[in-house]
This record gives C-alpha cells, sequence and structure tokens, in this order.
C-alpha cells in the first residue's frame, strides 16, 4: 500500500514538474531579452509546434519567421497578461526525450519579466502553464496511439494463434480419423492374411494332390 502511494505520489509530483516556468536572460532576434523558459518531457518540437499553433489561435495567429526562426504573433491580445496588444515570441530546442522553449513577451514599452510587472508575469506564467498542458496532452495522445497500435498487433497475434490452435485441432481430428481407418485396414489386413495363408495351404494340398495324380499315372 505505501508503495502504491509512493507510486501516486511521484507521478503527481512528476506531473506537476511537467513545463515548469523558469525566467531567465536568452538571446533572441531582438537582443539579450527576458524570457519564460519551460522543458517539455517526451515531447518534440511537432508537439510543441502544434500546442503552440492551438493555444495561440484565439489570442493572435502565430507565424514562423525563417530568418530569425522564431514563431511570432504579433499584437496578440492576452487579456489576462495585458489589456493592450503584445508581441510573442517563442524559440523551440529540441533535445533529447525533451524539448525546450522560450518565450518572449513585448508589451511594446519593454519585455515582460517579473521584476518590470509581477502581475502580467504571474499571468503570462499561467498561460504558459496552460501551453504545458496542451504540449503534455499531445505526448501522451501520441502515447495512447502507440500503444493501442501495439494492443492491435498483439491481437492480431493472439487472432492468428487462436487460428493456429483451430487448424492444429483440425490436423489432429484428420489424423485420428485416419488413425481409426489405418486401424480398421489393418484389422481388415489380418484377416485377409489369414484368408491368404489358409488358401497357401488349400493351393498347396492340390498340388500334392495333382502331383500324386501325376505320379500314379501309368502305374496300374
Amino acid at each position: 500500500m505505501k508503495q502504491l502511494i509512493l507510486s501516486i505520489v511521484l507521478s503527481s509530483m512528476a506531473y506537476c514538474m511537467i513545463g515548469q516556468v523558469t525566467q531567465q536572460t536568452q538571446t533572441m532576434a531582438l537582443g539579450s531579452q527576458t524570457a519564460f523558459t519551460q522543458e517539455h518531457k517526451d515531447a518534440s518540437e511537432k508537439h510543441v509546434e502544434a500546442a503552440w499553433k492551438d493555444v495561440m489561435k484565439k489570442y493572435g495567429k502565430p507565424k514562423f519567421n525563417r530568418k530569425s526562426k522564431n514563431w511570432e504573433s504579433l499584437e496578440a491580445t492576452i487579456p489576462t497578461v495585458s489589456n493592450k496588444p503584445l508581441d510573442v515570441y517563442l524559440t523551440i530546442t529540441e533535445g533529447k526525450g525533451m524539448t525546450s522553449t522560450a518565450v518572449f513577451v513585448d508589451n511594446g514599452m519593454q519585455f515582460i519579466s517579473a521584476d518590470n510587472n509581477a502581475e502580467a508575469s504571474d499571468a503570462l506564467e499561467l498561460f504558459l502553464n496552460e501551453f504545458a498542458d496542451a504540449t503534455y496532452r499531445l505526448v501522451v495522445e501520441d502515447e495512447l496511439k502507440a500503444e493501442e497500435k501495439n494492443l492491435d498487433q498483439l491481437e492480431k497475434e493472439q487472432s492468428k494463434l487462436e487460428k493456429e490452435n483451430e487448424k492444429l485441432h483440425e490436423d489432429i481430428a484428420e489424423y485420428e480419423r485416419k488413425i481409426a481407418e489405418a486401424e480398421n485396414a489393418i484389422v481388415t489386413n489380418i484377416k485377409n492374411q489369414d484368408d491368404q495363408k489358409f488358401a497357401i495351404e488349400e493351393q498347396k494340398s492340390l498340388i500334392e494332390k495333382v502331383k500324386e495324380k501325376l505320379n500314379s499315372i501309368g502305374k496300374k
């Protein structure tokens, strides 16, 4: 019971750690700015991109800037963060077993951080928690698809084994039928051998009689 409780607690802690937001200075197209960074465990770049586009579609459709290699949502409207348009930039770095993201938000006067706008910073972190959840949901959905595919494969193999088992039983039934036929044939064969042996003895006896008949010619 203790192990079960520990497993549940660890799972809950692991989930809470997913997409945890930290603030740090990073370099982006507009120089060194405060970034809201996250690490998305088991997520690929495609997971992150899909989640970001889904979360941002109601605030300001993101576009990929090939030159800066950032996702940009210019003049986005995120009421919980600011009542003014925001320029939101996202950079994605795919790693081993995880993908890191950095979000930069320009409110027109400065890039938001906990130092210059604590309220907006807190709201932005809550917003990014939604993004982390959306990313993790895609990861788990793909995990579910993979496991369902594994189940489908296992079920196919089970079906194949059942058909093989059915064929083996059919073979056994056929073998048993042939064995029964062979056993009956053996009985018939033994009877035929006995009949044949009797016929041979009868024939030998007849030959002896014919020999005697032959030898008796001219002896009277």
